[in-house]
């Protein structure tokens, strides 16, 4: 809930298997049957599905009147961009190259130009550089986070790896993420 823009936020998903509140959500286990009925339950103003595949499937298929579904599309590879990705509102792709594939989908599923222009909204991944700073990680106490430091080890990897900043990659090795710059 980036600058707490949203009153509420609410995770619901068929992988999640316990009802819990973290990171400032409402984690509520769903089937794909069951969104439109939560929607409705919940009040829910806006529906936002991470990637083209499943989470698009579910977003779409569960649609409600007037609760805009919205999509962000990550991924260049076309086998995860499921054709439900035409029934979303708006699609929020993170690059060009992946804005291009979806329109391509998207044409190739009958939708105009025009129409395909008015769903896509380039937005790219963004960092908030006020909390993943190197300046403020270092003040952080992390063992509030119950995370406890192997001094020895650290300074093993400090000096396999000298720099100023670094930066943890988290994903998958493929040619796609441009993960060697």
């Amino acid at each position: 809930n980036p600058l707490n823009f949203f009153d509420e936020v609410f995770l619901l998903s068929p992988v999640e298997v316990h009802e819990r509140v973290q990171y400032g959500m409402y984690i509520i286990p769903t089937q794909p049957h069951e969104l439109a009925g939560r929607i409705q339950e919940l009040g829910i103003h806006l529906v936002r599905a991470y990637g083209g595949y499943w989470p698009c499937d579910m977003a779409t298929f569960g649609k409600v009147p007037g609760v805009p579904v919205v999509v962000s599309v990550h991924d260049t590879n076309a086998n995860v961009l499921h054709d439900s990705i035409v029934n979303a509102d708006y699609i929020l792709p993170v690059s060009r190259a992946v804005a291009n594939l979806v329109a391509e989908r998207l044409k190739s599923k009958g939708l105009e130009n025009e129409r395909i222009e008015s769903k896509l909204y380039l937005f790219s991944n963004r960092v908030d550089d006020t909390v993943f700073n190197p300046n403020v990680l270092k003040s952080k106490n992390l063992q509030v986070h119950g995370i406890q430091s192997n001094t020895d080890k650290l300074n093993g990897l400090l000096k396999r790896f000298p720099g100023k900043y670094r930066i943890l990659h988290i994903g998958r090795r493929k040619h796609q993420k441009n993960w060697d710059t």
